[in-house]
């Protein structure tokens, strides 16, 4: 998503250096044409292979729309012909609070892959206790407690009539099970152990990739927002520079060096500024992630 507001940018970039150095062009041939001003076939050709410059560069922003935009319909469910918008026409940073590194490895335990690995820990330790309680005697305990009473039926005392309407019967019995095979069960017993130590060393190495993961995210994070920040004050200063020199150049005071100049590193510092705030937004989504949080709350 935010590669494809990235793509558009970086099209429009290249747009209006298309415009610009179009228009420049078309001055410096006028004024040739009319022998007019200060202005040489050397800046015409010079342009001309500027404009080389720009149109390479636009053509691979355009594959890379396309392959984008494929992606999303893929992605999406949509129809290869489908038209691609976007929510949002412009990319712009998240307004977000860099928190400290401590409070985001703090997070790390929310991450699934961690809550699966300590769940399969205590799944281990259990089976741990069931295969151990087979060392042990199993104690039961069963009784039988039975009574009935017809009103109209004589209640037969003698030990040898068989009496199903007036009877009290009572019985319990106590026991116990032990298994024998020590040596199956010790087997079973160590086979449970060993699962769960692997699974405790792996948890620790998560743990400490997690760690680790969640560190470079973090520092990828602060060094795009200090790039975004530092493009932001150099876009404000470049563009001064590109107006200054548009103006000369259309006031013939300039040469075709000084536009071409200034329409390059102006559409250079735009660049790098969209390009850093695509960054700082795609580190934010993956320290999310990397802390088990929630994209969608972007």
């Amino acid at each position: 998503y935010y590669g494809l507001l990235l793509a558009n940018h970086l099209w429009d970039l290249a747009t209006e250096a298309r415009a610009e150095i179009g228009k420049a062009r078309d001055l410096i041939a006028e004024k040739l044409e009319e022998e007019e001003g200060d202005y040489t076939y050397t800046d015409l050709f010079r342009l001309d292979r500027f404009v080389y410059d720009v149109e390479e560069n636009a053509n691979k922003v355009a594959k890379g729309r396309r392959l984008l935009e494929s992606l999303i319909r893929k992605m999406t469910g949509l129809a290869t012909e489908a038209r691609v918008e976007l929510a949002e026409a412009f990319l712009t940073p998240l307004d977000i609070n860099v928190e400290s590194l401590e409070s985001y490895v703090e997070r790390a335990v929310d991450r699934h892959d961690l809550k699966q690995l300590r769940a399969g820990i205590r799944v281990k330790d259990a089976q741990v206790k069931a295969i151990r309680s087979e060392y042990y005697p199993q104690f039961f305990i069963g009784g039988q407690f039975k009574f009935a009473h017809a009103p109209n039926r004589d209640d037969q005392n003698s030990p040898f009539a068989n009496d199903d309407f007036n009877f009290l019967q009572a019985g319990a019995i106590i026991g116990f099970k032990q298994s024998l095979a020590f040596g199956m069960t010790a087997t079973k017993l160590r086979k449970v152990e060993l699962e769960r130590k692997k699974l405790t060393y792996l948890d620790q190495l998560a743990s400490m990739g997690a760690v680790l993961e969640i560190e470079r995210i973090h520092g990828d994070l602060v060094e795009a927002k200090s790039n975004v920040d530092a493009a932001k004050k150099a876009r404000r200063g470049t563009r001064k520079w590109f107006l200054a020199a548009r103006d000369g150049f259309n006031a013939g005071l300039e040469d075709a060096g000084e536009i071409i100049d200034a329409v390059k590193e102006y559409s250079i510092i735009r660049a790098k500024y969209f390009r850093a705030v695509y960054e700082f937004n795609k580190a934010y989504g993956a320290l999310q992630r990397a802390t088990g949080g929630v994209v969608a709350d972007m």
